[in-house]
């Protein structure tokens, strides 16, 4: 028989539909925890910074009685540390650390954004007095909760896993499906993705310890051509018709064993005569 007209595996149903959902529903996760850590969680964070800002706004005009250009922070990373390491900070002195520190969660702690005049980076406008924003921000109703500081790293921990996830299984898909079995029905000849073949004959044991797992190890004969003395596993799960081609390879290397399960398990019994009955 040709290896045109040998029967060829093909890949498990139920395998694929599994996998093939397990990949997409991972690489879908892992593409959401990106949206959120690009879009969501720094648009949240910047909403609440602008909050935060106008909060240091009015503390500081409380304090001073005015708005002035001493509102600016220059060196904001050097600010923050400093405040940090005074917990017994004043009014206005706890809003600026508020405010830095929901800058810092979102990566964006520099002068660019804390000094006057500036471009604004979330809104995008020129501020050229500490008037402006005070008055821009003031118009914020419903100020967003400041982001915690593992808020950010977490969705990126979601995107690695989930796409890491996605993407192994889609090669896992592609490297199975790469592979295949072929049967010659006649001969009962099993053809290995390797090359090499085997026989019932070649076979001295089915080892089928793991069949709930649908694995099954063929305990390869000596003196075979290629695979003397191997132990051969089979995955029955991820290719079909796999199973059923094992199974006849069994039968026929033991007959025996079938013949076994054949008979009824009281088939050794005496047959009754009636006699015991009717002493009793």
């Amino acid at each position: 028989m040709s290896d045109t007209t040998l029967q060829r595996t093909r890949l498990g149903r139920s395998w694929i539909t599994k996998i093939s959902i397990m990949a997409i529903v991972s690489l879908a996760f892992g593409l959401w925890g990106l949206y959120d850590a690009l879009v969501v969680y720094p648009g949240r964070g910047n909403r609440a910074a602008q909050a935060l800002e106008l909060q240091y706004y009015k503390a500081f005009e409380q304090e001073k009685g005015a708005i002035t250009r001493d509102i600016s922070v220059d060196d904001p990373k050097t600010r923050l540390a400093t405040l940090k390491q005074n917990p017994a900070r004043s009014s206005r002195d706890e809003a600026l650390y508020q405010w830095l520190d929901a800058l810092d969660t979102i990566g964006k702690l520099t002068a660019e954004n804390t000094t006057i005049p500036r471009t604004d980076s979330f809104r995008g406008v020129e501020i050229s007095t500490p008037a402006e924003p005070y008055r821009d921000l003031s118009a914020i109703k419903t100020p967003d909760t400041p982001l915690a500081k593992w808020d950010i790293p977490i969705q990126w921990l979601i995107f690695a896993v989930g796409t890491g996830v996605g993407l192994y299984l889609s090669v896992l898909i592609m490297r199975v499906a790469g592979k295949s079995y072929r049967w010659n029905p006649t001969t009962q000849e099993l053809h290995l993705p390797d090359g090499s073949t085997i026989l019932p004959a070649d076979i001295d044991e089915f080892d089928k310890r793991k069949w709930d797992k649908f694995l099954i190890d063929l305990k390869v004969r000596l003196g075979h051509d290629r695979l003397s003395g191997k132990v051969v596993r089979l995955d029955l799960y991820r290719y079909d018709p796999l199973e059923s081609w094992v199974l006849e390879m069994e039968k026929t290397r033991f007959p025996q064993a079938d013949a076994d399960k054949a008979i009824p398990e009281d088939s050794s019994a005496p047959e009754s005569t009636g006699e015991d009955s009717k002493e009793a």
